[in-house]
């Protein structure tokens, strides 16, 4: 997922027809409006009821029924802040999808953009979803256990941060200061290096974004791989080290 597509490429592969292209929003957004071809998997299907992903073979049919297989390389994107399809692409890139893209500008670029936007919705049959495992991507509850020498990078607002505690050790890195303006998915991450050395986070440490459950930790994700980091995503969250009872600093 460290690759990110821009609009003139995901226009040409759409017209080619040799890609899956993968809307996480809501229904109601897919069906106000969408990329041609684009099949909407809303983020929702891959989580449970408390928000954490689901197990792993219910992940794979879930993939499955969106039509998804190894045929063709999955590109996703996104409108708002992007974190969404950002966790999507992160979940991809996870069972094993290495070709994942995540398209560099928002929906609502596309739009400013004046390129085709569809109603009709996208159904693909079932396919055959094969998943292999890419462990580097994702940490555990007992891997951070196991690994105190990880830095750990928490995405969530200044104010969550402070006010609801973190865990112990971890430095902030709010989400928003890594969003683009004018519609980019990204910012200008130039002086991201400079601002994590200041913190205590080199190109030589393993570094672990996490959130309260996982789209915000994943944008810090791509922020960090773009930029060269070793970097892992824990989806379980803050909302995961509290519940299993941890300390927690405020």
């Amino acid at each position: 997922m460290a690759t990110t597509a821009s609009v003139s490429w995901v226009r040409y592969w759409i017209e080619v027809g040799d890609i899956y292209l993968l809307d996480p929003r809501t229904p109601q957004a897919y069906a106000e409006g969408h990329l041609p071809g684009a099949v909407n998997l809303p983020l929702e299907q891959v989580l449970d009821s408390n928000q954490r992903l689901l197990p792993y073979g219910q992940l794979l049919d879930v993939f499955g029924e969106a039509g998804i297989d190894d045929a063709k390389r999955p590109v996703v994107y996104d409108a708002s802040d992007g974190t969404r399809g950002v966790m999507l692409a992160w979940l991809l890139e996870y069972l094993g999808r290495g070709d994942v893209s995540m398209m560099s500008v928002l929906y609502e670029g596309w739009v400013a953009e004046n390129q085709t936007v569809s109603k009709e919705p996208t159904r693909l049959p079932r396919r055959e979803f094969v998943p292999r495992i890419d462990p580097s991507k994702r940490a555990t509850l007992d891997l951070l256990q196991a690994h105190p020498e990880f830095k750990l990078l928490d995405l969530r607002s200044d104010h969550e941060f402070q006010k609801s505690g973190h865990i112990p050790g971890a430095v902030n890195l709010p989400w928003t200061g890594l969003m683009g303006g004018d519609n980019n998915l990204l910012g200008d991450l130039s002086g991201l290096p400079r601002q994590l050395a200041s913190a205590g986070i080199t190109k030589d440490d393993t570094v672990v974004t996490y959130d309260s459950f996982g789209p915000r930790a994943a944008m810090g994700y791509l922020a960090l791989k773009h930029s060269g980091y070793t970097v892992r995503v824990f989806p379980g969250g803050f909302l995961q080290w509290r519940e299993a009872g941890l300390a927690v600093e405020t």
